[in-house]
């Protein structure tokens, strides 16, 4: 019995010895770990905080591109309501032509007709016609004026909207050449 007692005592230590084998291994495994993960979080750290200076150096490169297209952007503008200015100047002074015109030649027809008592049916058709003609005019003249300053107002807002997409296209480039660098 004696050298069971032996054995158990000896299992015993063997066991106990793996144990704290396997104790050991494990804490050290536990504090590598917990050293892994650390050193994870210093480079996620580091990562964010590059991306936070590459979020703000491309902040402010956008705000430098647009303060330095500002002057062409305000210029566009500027020569959009000129043109829309003008146009509408123009359209008024035609407008007002034709209603000088259509009056002059309502006048002379009226005239002409009280002159022409006798035969006067056929020279009151006459001038009404020419009333009606010059009104015609009048129209088509203020028809083409509307349409030229359509045409001036959209190639002016053309023109503005191709400034602003070419600077907000610019913004994009540089943000996209700024990060492809990092």
């Amino acid at each position: 019995m004696s050298g069971q007692r032996n054995d158990d005592g000896l299992a015993k230590a063997l066991g106990m010895l793996v144990a704290m084998g396997a104790l050991a291994i494990g804490a050290a495994a536990a504090l590598m770990n917990s050293e892994r993960t650390r050193q994870m979080r210093e480079e996620l750290r580091l990562r964010v905080d590059d991306l936070g200076r590459k979020v703000d150096d491309l902040s402010a490169q956008a705000a430098r591109t647009v303060d330095q297209r500002r002057p062409d952007i305000e210029q566009t503008i500027q020569r959009s309501r000129q043109v829309a200015v003008d146009g509408l100047e123009r359209v008024k002074s035609v407008v007002e032509q034709s209603a000088d015109k259509a009056q002059e030649y309502v006048h002379r027809a009226s005239q002409t007709a009280s002159r022409a008592a006798d035969g006067g049916a056929d020279n009151v058709r006459e001038g009404m016609d020419r009333a009606g003609d010059i009104v015609d005019d009048v129209a088509d003249d203020a028809r083409n004026a509307a349409d030229d300053l359509g045409d001036r107002m959209e190639r002016a807002a053309d023109d503005a909207a191709d400034s602003v997409g070419e600077a907000t296209r610019r913004i994009g480039d540089d943000g996209r050449d700024t990060m492809s660098d990092a």
